[in-house]
């Protein structure tokens, strides 16, 4: 399984040629749907926002627990 963040369609070759079971990834383009039915690759298109805001939520959880700290996920960058 691979799975990159965001707008990851130019890894569908190289994902196809790891010989993955499924690729995870946040968009792609039409055109690169049809490439990866042509590799006979499995894809999950999850999103550009949700796949690139994962890692920060994981991150901030682990800071809080390493350093024992408060941090705070802003979602919505009206609020800074």
């Amino acid at each position: 399984m691979g799975i990159v963040a965001g707008s990851s369609g130019a890894c569908i070759e190289e994902a196809a040629r790891k010989k993955l079971d499924c690729f995870i990834l946040g968009e792609i383009r039409l055109g690169q749907v049809r490439q990866a039915q042509d590799l006979k690759l499995n894809l999950i298109v999850a999103g550009h926002y949700a796949t690139e805001t994962i890692g920060l939520k994981i991150l901030k959880n682990e800071l809080e627990s390493k350093f024992d700290i408060n941090t705070v996920f802003i979602d919505d960058p009206i609020q800074i």
